[in-house]
Order: structure tokens, then sequence, then C-alpha cells
């Protein structure tokens, strides 16, 4: 289903309320996570990923706008993280897409 305004469609209304579910999806399995991946056992240079599978609205599927969705959830989780959170990478994979197609995760 595609919603429709008093004109032509318009893709950010729906984009932006993907990106809203899409972060706070991704809220409670992270703080979860990362209480995990960072107890004092593990090495502090060891690497820790963070991988969310993503049920992809159709809505989004159906305007072509899951990359972007993606993307921005994507950068601004990491980078608000990372800095508490050294050797961190996310990987955001949706149920449309084969995982090995999906994007890599990258340590900085």
């Amino acid at each position: 289903m595609i919603r429709h305004g008093s004109g032509p469609f318009v893709a950010g209304p729906v984009v932006e309320r993907a990106m809203r579910v899409l972060l706070l999806k991704l809220m409670d399995p992270a703080c979860k996570a990362l209480s995990r991946l960072y107890r004092p056992e593990f090495p502090e240079d060891a690497k820790r990923l963070l991988f969310l599978r993503w049920k992809l609205p159709e809505e989004i599927a159906a305007i072509g706008e899951s990359e972007t969705v993606r993307s921005a959830v994507h950068q601004r989780t990491e980078n608000f993280l990372r800095p508490f959170f050294p050797n961190f990478a996310l990987t955001i994979i949706h149920t449309l897409e084969d995982p090995k197609d999906a994007p890599k995760a990258v340590w900085e």
C-alpha cells in the first residue's frame, strides 16, 4: 500500500517513518548486545559486530528506498556508538536480500 497526499506521491514522510521504526527496532537488541560484547573478560582489541535483520516494510520496498533508510540509520548509529564502544561495527540486512549481497561490516 502506498500513501498519497494532495498531489503526487511524497516519499519523504514514508522514508522518515521507516527510519524511526528501524532505529527503534535496533535500540533494544543493541543495548543487550553491547552489554554482552563489552564484558571485562573479552580482550579490549577484539572486534565486535552487531548484526541486525530488518523486515523491510512493503511501502519502502515499493518505492525503492530501502538503501536510503538502511544507510541513514546505519551511518548515524555507528557514528553515535563508536566513540563509546571501540572496535564496533554494525550490519543491517533486510529480509528481501541475500545475506551474501548485504553490506559488509567495517571496523575503523
